[in-house]
């Protein structure tokens, strides 16, 4: 009996660049695509892996701690841990950074109510920030807009200004996860949701690849985990890998 040949691993997109990241995009549209990124940083565990993350260091120190929230979007995800942090009676304070002016425009409207988060406009490759001066730092949902050199920047970045820890949450890329994401987003109403869910998909790494990237990054003590949703969370201490 000959079995059928497995179909070949899924290549990395590389030359195509996702709509949310143009410029002067119609504000309506992003909007409703921000809105959308929030909705399933909800359902998948986005934000629930950033507040388990979060909640453990807040613990930990016992006091008020710094974060800094890598490519924030619409900061869905700083006003719900800020929020869990004042629900909690908890100290947390906020930078919130993006680079796209008018996803920050968006986000700053949307903090207006939450005093503990700063905005900035800056670029994740080049962080505007001392080395070790933030607690915390988070990326969401990111990683993937980067080729494989941006995403090693990214990383090394967010290990030199973090005092304590950062964690990266992404997607993991496969077929599957391509196929159900196209089906899922195809009666999505937003066209710019409609086309960068499934190209994120096709622009995610593998675990295989993201060692890869931690590995040139030289991370401290990564840990690299699989999780529901086609997903992974990569943990690590700050500052770079002593050498050997």
């Amino acid at each position: 009996m000959v079995r059928p040949a497995l179909l070949p691993p899924l290549p990395r997109e590389t030359e195509t660049t996702e709509r949310m990241d143009a410029p002067d995009l119609p504000p309506a549209q992003l909007a409703g695509a921000l809105r959308n990124l929030t909705r399933l940083n909800t359902c998948f565990g986005g934000f629930r892996v950033a507040a388990r993350f979060t909640a453990r260091h807040l613990a930990l120190r016992g006091k008020g701690i710094t974060l800094l929230d890598v490519a924030t979007g619409g900061a869905d995800i700083p006003i719900g841990l800020v929020r869990r942090a004042r629900a909690a009676g908890q100290r947390l304070r906020v930078v919130a950074l993006d680079l796209h002016p008018q996803t920050v425009a968006l986000a700053r409207e949307r903090c207006r109510p939450f005093p503990e988060i700063t905005l900035v406009r800056a670029d994740a490759r080049a962080l505007p920030a001392r080395a070790r001066s933030v607690d915390l730092v988070l990326c969401n949902l990111t990683l993937h807009h980067f080729d494989e050199r941006g995403a090693v920047q990214v990383l090394a970045e967010m290990a030199r200004v973090s005092r304590t820890a950062l964690l990266v949450n992404d997607l993991r890329r496969s077929r599957l996860g391509l196929l159900l994401t196209t089906l899922l987003l195809s009666l999505c109403r937003n066209p710019l949701t409609r086309a960068d869910g499934p190209l994120s998909f096709r622009r995610a790494f593998t675990l295989e690849e993201i060692r890869g990237v931690v590995e040139r990054a030289g991370l401290r003590a990564p840990r690299l985990r699989r999780r529901a949703w086609f997903r992974f969370a990569l943990e690590a201490g700050a500052g770079a890998r002593s050498a050997p």
